[in-house]
């Protein structure tokens, strides 16, 4: 009897929009940051008040790749998402934040 009650939807918001360095296309690309929530409604047509986040990515405009947005930085100056950088302990290179081992001397942190 539930089942024919409630039904849910995942629904898909933009947040912002602006540029993305892509590793997929080489190359500057327009992109979309999108938060995805999940939400009821009784009767499949009268929206609840439950909404459950399901989750966000960065969409590239040109290939449509995913990239986490806990990788990036909105500059809202450029409208760029900038991939955050840290710097190896042992040789000080820069390294994207989506690697655990330094790109130059393999040190792992």
């Amino acid at each position: 009897m539930k089942r024919l009650l409630f039904k849910n939807r995942l629904r898909h918001h933009v947040v912002q929009d602006g540029q993305i360095e892509c590793r997929r296309c080489q190359s500057k690309q327009p992109c979309k940051h999108v938060r995805t929530v999940l939400t009821s409604f009784l009767f499949g047509v009268i929206p609840t008040k439950q909404v459950v986040p399901v989750g966000e990515v960065i969409v590239c405009g040109s290939c449509e790749d995913h990239f986490s947005p806990e990788s990036y930085s909105y500059n809202p100056s450029t409208g760029l998402f900038e991939l955050m950088l840290w710097d190896c302990p042992y040789c000080r290179h820069s390294n994207p934040s989506t690697r655990i081992r330094c790109v130059k001397c393999f040190q792992t942190l």
